[in-house]
Parts: C-alpha cells; structure tokens; sequence
C-alpha cells in the first residue's frame, strides 16, 4: 500500500531551496563588498590591526616636537636620544633631547642646528653624520648620551651629504645615499672612530629618504626616493664582499620611513607613499633573509620622519610630522604582543 503523500512536502522543498540561494546570495555579496572595498581603498591605506603581532602604545613625549630628525638607543635601559630636525615652522633645531622612563630632557646641543642627519650608535658612543646644517655639511659629531659635555666634531665624511640612512655593524659605521648638496648618490660610506671615511661600495640606484638597520652580518637598505618617486625595493649590503643585493620589495612605495629591529625582522614604521600628504599608519615586517614583507600592524595615526631606536627588544618611535603638517612630540613604543 503507496504512503499517504505530505500535502505540504513541495512548499517545505521549495522554502529549503529559498533559504540556500539566500544564504549564496548573501555570501557573494559580502564578498562583492569586500572586493570593492579593497578596489577604492587610498593609496597608502592598511587592513585592520586586529590580528597584527605587534602592540603599540604611547609612552609619553619628547620635551619639544621636532621632525626630520635621527634617534640612537640609550646605551643603558629602555630610551631615545633624539638629535636635531626641524621644528614646527621649518626651522633646523640644535637639540638633543632625551627620552626615558616615560620622561624627557635636553642634555645638550650642536653646533650648529641640523636636520637629515644620520645618527648611528659605534661601540659606546653615538655619533651624528652629515646632515642640512653641519659643519660643512659632512662633519661626523660624537653626541652625548647624558647632560653634560655638547656634540663635538671628530671626524668629517668625503663630501656632504644629508637625508640618507646609517648602521653600525661590527664597530663600523656606514652611510647609505643622500643628498649631496647638487643630487642624490648611490655611494655607500665606511667609517671606524679613529680612521678616516672611505667610499666603500655603491647601491644600484641614487638613494636619498632611506632607512638602515644591521641584522646579522648584514645591513638592510628599506624604501627612499628613486628617480623622485618612492621606491619599493629592500636591499641586502654584505660588508665582507661590499655588495650590495635586491632581496624584495614592500607592498607600497615608502619614503621617509623609520626602521628597527625586533626578533631578528625588520619593522618598517610610518612613511610617505607619495607627496608631503600622504604619510601612512602602516607597519610593515621584513624577513631578511627572504626579502619577504608583509603588513604586521599599525601607528594610531598615519606619520613621517619620524625617529627611531631600538632598544631593550622594543621599538622607540619620537616625533615626526602628520598628514596635516603638524610636527610631533609623541614618543610610541612597538613591541611584539
């Protein structure tokens, strides 16, 4: 004998091929929005933050603002010494200023006022390199790290140079591009305290709004200015065999950026994508080994030439300017969560 039929089994059919479609129809248009928001997002924007391995906080600020300056760590616990850069109406500075335990100070002077200089940490001592301003544009200043004695000149590179990027690796300081004075240059500088500076390799393209970091045996060379335009290229310098290799690029186009190290990567902090506006929130992770770069979190605002140290396992990021051309006095510390 045939089962009685369910007179209502074809709308009950009909409402769980409904309830399918709408739960397709609902998944592609969540994927069309987040397509179309990827498509319009602006130059230089960032995924959330949510999942990035990095906490940022602020710790604090710096006793003036100032931006287009250079940090060196504290050589004992965590801090910042901040030499230099210009001020809120353009100005070059002669400070020095010191940020640690959450407070800051000036502990000292130029010379002379300077901004785009290098500064790099050789052994105990920190030292200032080249920079707008300088002695002759290419004096090498030994800075102090506590109130005391002022900057004083030890040493003067070949021929000026500012805006470039500087590492010390094995009690050797080296200067990476910059601008001359007439152009950019690719020449790669070499210093050791008590000799004098040589050229001692070149990079393949003029350079100017880099950054520098030694890790390992070797320094890596992050974005800057190429031809005018920013550049997206990571390069490897080998000191040994003074040269110098393309080992990767960014996801966007940095200039003016900061860089430190934390667990053997590279962050690339902050930057311009494009022109004076276009500064970026973005923090990028760096593998150098691989060259491989990837997005690993974000500042609270977008930011440029700003100065950096690391220190303690732990990125200090002081000063800089905003989207809006207001110059900086926040003190942010990266470190990974």
């Amino acid at each position: 004998m045939t089962e009685p039929r369910d007179v209502h089994e074809p709308d009950r059919r009909w409402r769980r091929r409904l309830a399918v479609f709408g739960s397709l129809a609902a998944a592609v248009g969540a994927f069309v929005v987040v397509v179309i928001t990827s498509l319009h997002r602006a130059p230089g924007a960032t995924p959330t933050a949510t999942t990035a391995p990095l906490r940022v906080r602020l710790l604090g600020n710096l006793a003036t603002p100032v931006q287009s300056a250079s940090g060196v760590p504290v050589p004992s616990g965590e801090g910042i010494v901040v030499v230099g850069g210009l001020d809120q109406a353009a100005a070059a500075v002669n400070t020095i200023q010191r940020f640690t335990a959450s407070k800051a100070s000036l502990i000292g002077v130029l010379p002379t006022a300077v901004r785009g200089g290098a500064a790099v940490r050789v052994g105990e001592t920190a030292y200032l390199l080249g920079g707008v301003g300088s002695p002759t544009g290419a004096a090498i200043l030994s800075l102090p790290d506590a109130p005391g004695p002022s900057a004083k000149q030890v040493a003067a590179l070949p021929r000026p140079v500012s805006d470039s990027a500087a590492a010390g690796l094995d009690g050797t300081a080296f200067v990476f591009g910059g601008f001359t004075g007439q152009q950019p240059t690719a020449t790669i500088f070499a210093w050791q305290p008590g000799g004098a500076p040589h050229a001692t390799a070149h990079l393949p393209f003029r350079l100017l709004y880099d950054v520098a970091v030694a890790v390992g045996n070797h320094v890596i060379v992050v974005g800057g200015i190429v031809n005018g335009a920013p550049t997206r290229a990571i390069l490897s310098f080998d000191p040994l065999t003074h040269s110098v290799t393309t080992i990767g690029q960014l996801p966007i186009p940095l200039a003016r950026a900061a860089a430190g190290v934390i667990g053997g990567k590279v962050y690339v902090v902050g930057g311009r994508v494009k022109g004076p506006t276009s500064q970026t929130r973005a923090i990028y992770r760096v593998d150098p080994n691989t060259g491989a770069a990837a997005y690993a979190g974000a500042l609270p605002a977008p930011l440029s030439d700003a100065a950096i140290a690391t220190t303690d396992g732990k990125l200090l990021v002081a000063g800089g300017v905003n989207r809006s051309g207001a110059v900086q006095s926040a003190v942010y510390e990266l470190s990974l969560q």
